[in-house]
């Protein structure tokens, strides 16, 4: 079976170890990305015991503090088995969730003993502070890391899953599962889902990605990793079947003599598209030739005549104005530009009040008698003359209006395309990131970014030194660690290899071999095994760069075997130089300072 791992970092790594022992193919597409958080030593004085309700906690406290004798209670075995792993001397499992690791705690602990040190992300599941408040104790939360949701799903799990290469994903957290169903529906993989089983730590496991079609969800007995990986061995003894699907039933089979049909209402969609095309067209048309045709018609239709010119051209600055709304281009709007907005309303003001004036003495004229026809016709004479000076004084304060927006017009645009530039630009960046921390080719993403920063010299020196390692992906420093451990052994016994090419020396080092033994605590010295002591020591805090330095010290004769290796290391470091700069990079687009 090929299932989908969705767990982060070492925890990902042993389940794929475990479910490869086990016959499975496993995938690694870590959802969440684990961040440790720097700080001075944890003042544990005084508190009574450790809580832990996750892996990625036991591993941050321990690099946080040197303390292993005071009591840690785990969530669940697996975080138990962490803490172990850790040093820590006495371990407690509650093999449940936070309501059991609660439970746990209210039959081992008494509150007046002292507090309780929670360690814990960004981002906790379930309130175990408030529970155990509520019988007494005190609970401090010690945020130690944060974790980050992946962006999308990686090339490679993305053509597994519509290749139907895919047969089970395992969740661990809601987080987890939410996280999967959105990048699902964010890469268009909904339907594909329809053949691929969940299988979920617990219900809330489940209901997090249940708006997903999947065949079949099943939820673990309990919520430890026993329990998953007898869901994964289950994979293996019962077929799928579909828990929102109807029956198969087969249709009646299509007599060969008919002719292939074709989807429904692919017919009539292309009609109504053909349609709207041409009414657009001849709209658009119609526009264009409008002073060709406007000025026959309007002796038939009167409400084609051209009207005041003031009035046509305000009408026209108010379409602009609208267009300029619709861009989201900054207009004169109170606050922004008072004079043009105040000069607009004025305008308008007086040719209402004009055109008032126009109907009360045409009305005047028409009601009135022959001996009034005199004084109607002066007073027409009189506000035709008026009209006659405004509109001489309302053309040139629309041209002065006109000229204001057609500014605004030139400078907005180039304004937005920096905007959108930069943007894309940090966009392009971040799915750069995303692909190399993935492990997988990043050719696509490292194109997308070259395209985008033809003229900064920063970024192109960056990318550079990221396209030897385009086609093939680079591994993570977790990655790192895992390939070492064999590793370590081989350079051990290469270096046992006879100098001399004596039958007592080569049967000496064909025994070592076999033995397979070799010093771990003893770090001092130059020999062989100090050296792959170091470097096993560097790894575990996670620095590749001093691991490198402790195997160049490796003799010529055994250096062979650590080189592939070496040169994967060496990969590891330069990306994430180039990424630290890629990122600097962005920081500076956002006009965002990087806190230390």
């Amino acid at each position: 079976m090929h299932l989908l791992i969705t767990r982060p970092g070492d925890d990902g790594a042993r389940l794929a170890e475990t479910l490869r022992q086990m016959g499975h193919d496993p995938i690694l597409e870590p959802l969440l990305t684990i961040r440790h958080f720097d700080g001075p030593a944890l003042d544990l004085s005084g508190a009574q015991a450790i809580l832990a309700t996750s892996a990625n906690g036991v591993r941050a406290i321990a690099d946080r503090t040197p303390e292993r004798i005071l009591p840690l209670y785990a969530v669940g075995d697996a975080t138990a088995r962490a803490a172990k792993e850790a040093g820590f001397l006495d371990v407690s499992s509650a093999a449940g969730d936070v309501e059991a690791l609660a439970r746990l705690v209210r039959e081992k602990l008494d509150p007046a003993k002292g507090p309780l040190v929670h360690v814990a992300g960004s981002e906790v599941a379930g309130d175990l502070a408030g529970d155990l408040g509520a019988s007494g104790f005190t609970v401090r939360r010690e945020v130690l890391y944060e974790s980050e949701s992946a962006y999308s799903l990686s090339p490679s799990t993305i053509a597994a899953i519509k290749e139907e290469r895919i047969d089970g994903v395992l969740a661990y957290s809601p987080r987890t599962a939410a996280t999967l169903a959105r990048l699902i529906r964010k890469a268009r993989l909904v339907r594909d889902c329809r053949r691929i089983e969940l299988l979920g730590l617990s219900q809330a496991v489940a209901d997090a990605a249940n708006d997903i079609p999947w065949a079949n969800i099943r939820i673990a007995a309990e919520p430890t990793q026993e329990a998953m990986l007898a869901l994964a061995r289950s994979l293996n003894d019962t077929p799928s079947q579909s828990h929102n699907t109807a029956p198969n039933i087969s249709p009646d089979p299509v007599p060969p003599s008919l002719p292939p049909q074709g989807k429904p209402g692919i017919g009539a969609f292309r009609i109504v598209l053909v349609t709207l095309f041409a009414v657009i067209v001849l709209g658009i048309a119609a526009y264009l030739t409008q002073p060709h045709w406007r000025p026959q018609l309007a002796a038939y239709l009167p409400f084609l005549s051209p009207g005041d010119s003031a009035q046509i051209r305000l009408a026209a600055l108010d379409r602009r104005i609208a267009q300029l709304e619709a861009q989201g281009k900054p207009l004169p709007v109170p606050g922004t530009d008072p004079n043009a907005q105040a000069e607009r309303e004025r305008l308008l003001a007086r040719i209402e009040k004009l055109e008032a004036t126009f109907e009360q003495v045409r009305t005047t004229a028409l009601q009135g008698s022959a001996a009034d026809e005199g004084a109607a016709r002066e007073a027409l004479r009189q506000v035709g003359d008026r009209l006659n000076s405004v509109a001489s004084d309302t053309a040139v304060r629309i041209d002065r209006l006109a000229r204001q927006i057609e500014t605004i017009e030139q400078s907005s645009p180039r304004e937005d395309a920096d905007a959108v530039r930069n943007a894309r630009l940090v966009f392009a960046i971040g799915r750069l990131r995303d692909a190399v921390l993935s492990t997988h080719p990043f050719r696509i993403e490292l194109a997308a970014l070259k395209a985008l920063s033809t003229d900064d010299p920063g970024i192109n020196q960056a990318l550079d030194r990221l396209s030897p390692h385009a086609d093939g992906g680079v591994p993570t420093a977790d990655a790192l660690r895992q390939r070492f451990r064999p590793l370590a052994s081989a350079i051990v016994n290469a270096g046992r290899e006879p100098v001399s090419d004596s039958w007592v020396d080569r049967s000496i080092a064909r025994v070592l071999s076999a033995i397979n033994i070799r010093r771990t605590d003893d770090l001092t010295g130059s020999d062989i095994e100090a050296i792959v002591a170091r470097t096993e020591k560097a790894l575990e805090r996670n620095d590749v760069k001093q691991a490198t330095t402790e195997l160049a010290g490796l003799p010529d004769r055994v250096a062979a075997v650590a080189k592939p290796w070496l040169n994967d290391a060496e990969a590891h470091l330069v990306a994430s130089t180039a990424l630290v700069d890629l990122q600097t990079r962005a920081f500076a687009e956002l006009g965002v300072k990087r806190g230390n």
